[in-house]
């Protein structure tokens, strides 16, 4: 056994998680051997959290994953995943810290989540970067996908899989059909750089807020509109507080389906491509939720008395946004984002 002093050295080098599994393991050792008769094999449960109602597209591909998992040849009867929705163990920040720290193990969300931590990833959330959903799967799913995947695991998170929320539009109190109708609209968006100066670039006048808080920032006047996929302003009930839906399909907004990168070190790399099997198929699910979400969605908001405004002027608004994309080929990954600019478009 090392001395005290380099004990606390060595301790202070582990990652958190490491940390905590090396005392776990010390205090486990020494009670199987006091208890001889104890089976040493069980299986290691990994929490999964999103902030969505069950029924949701991610509490259902969550449901598909876990049940991947449970069935897989490499996985089963080692492993398997309890799910957490309605940001039952922490809000997405907090999932995301604890997938950096090494304390949290699996986590399903969007991409813009994840935009600050891994810049070059922010750049999904450009208006009108992909040419349509297909595109968008495509590329992804592809070479180029892995490529981004791989920005990530330099924070300690790993992308299992790309999944999908679906196009984001734009609902308002009056129409929104080319980009000179954003002038002087005051818009809703995320707290994410890219999309905030994305719709800025637009004409809107584009401020983050909190989307707990967005539907009586609406009703009250703080803000003229908010974007958002038609699943999100269905389930958040925004045709309440606004009476135009315009269907701009802005942005393709991914979903990710995320682990901790102390978690993928714990597998060995048949488990590692297991597990990512199964996030797949999970996506799988998560896309086909999104988009019959998507096509439901706009006939029941429109059944719940919105004005469905379907002739918007895309090639103006992808002729407004082409400038602003120009300006995300900067930086060390400048490169991979022009080769994305051009795969998308």
């Amino acid at each position: 056994m090392c001395a005290e002093t380099a004990m606390k050295a060595s301790c202070r080098r582990l990652p958190r998680r490491r940390a905590l599994v090396t005392a776990a393991a010390a205090s486990l050792t020494a009670t199987l051997l006091a208890t001889p008769h104890v089976a040493r094999a069980a299986v290691r449960v990994l929490r999964c959290g999103h902030g969505n109602p069950d029924a949701s597209h991610f509490g259902q591909a969550g449901v598909v994953f876990a049940a991947a998992v449970a069935a897989h040849p490499d996985l089963a009867g080692h492993f398997a995943i309890e799910m957490h929705g309605h940001n039952g163990i922490g809000d997405d920040q907090h999932l995301l810290k604890d997938l950096v720290d090494g304390t949290g193990d699996l986590m399903i969300t969007g991409c813009s989540v994840i935009g600050d931590l891994v810049p070059t990833l922010g750049v999904m959330d450009a208006p009108y970067l992909f040419r349509d959903v297909a595109t968008a799967r495509t590329v992804l799913d592809g070479p180029l996908g892995r490529e981004f995947s791989a920005l990530a695991e330099t924070k300690n998170i790993s992308v299992l899989a790309w999944a999908e929320n679906g196009l984001r539009h734009i609902t308002s109190n009056r129409p929104i059909r080319q980009p000179s109708d954003l002038k002087d609209f005051k818009l809703r968006v995320p707290p994410t750089t890219v999309m905030r100066g994305g719709m800025q670039a637009l004409g809107a006048d584009a401020k983050p807020y909190s989307f707990a808080l967005v539907a009586e920032a609406l009703r009250t006047g703080q803000f003229d509109g908010q974007e958002n996929a038609i699943i999100t302003i269905e389930s958040g009930r925004l045709n309440l507080v606004q009476s135009h839906l315009n269907l701009t399909g802005h942005i393709y907004d991914p979903g990710v389906i995320l682990a901790s990168g102390d978690l993928m070190a714990d597998l060995t790399s048949v488990q590692r491509e297991a597990l990512r099997a199964c996030a797949a198929l999970g996506s799988t699910k998560m896309r086909e939720v999104a988009a019959a979400a998507q096509d439901q969605g706009i006939k029941r908001l429109a059944a719940a008395g919105m004005t469905v405004v379907s002739d918007v002027d895309v090639t103006a608004f992808r002729a407004a946004a082409r400038p602003y994309l120009e300006t995300l080929r900067t930086g060390t990954d400048r490169d991979l984002i022009k080769r994305l600019i051009e795969a998308a478009a």
